[in-house]
């Protein structure tokens, strides 16, 4: 399963300062959220994985899909990869790249 495990804590810190935590606008792809609610339409807020070794650890919940390869977040957006995500090793969550 092609899933990155890497480089999302920059990505998950930059959803962190994002304008759509507050208000009543729902987020878009890769803005912060606390619930689905938060997420625009045919996105859920799923957690950001940060792993080190055996350590698994959610950095950030961002708006997004679930994934399972690279080609199921096109979707999403051409700029979004799919990650591992805790607790799962037949699903991850698509996360925004640079």
């Amino acid at each position: 399963m092609p899933m990155r495990i890497g480089a999302v804590i920059m990505t998950g810190l930059a959803v962190m300062w994002s304008p759509w935590g507050c208000g009543s606008a729902l987020a878009p792809a890769g803005g912060q959220c606390n619930t689905d609610g938060d997420c625009s339409a045919g996105l859920s807020c799923l957690g950001l994985a940060s792993k080190s070794g055996a350590s698994c650890s959610t950095v950030v919940k961002a708006c997004s899909k679930s994934c399972k390869t690279d080609n199921d977040c096109a979707a999403v957006a051409p700029n979004f990869k799919c990650f591992a995500m805790c607790g799962s090793t037949v699903s991850g969550t698509c996360g925004q790249i640079e």
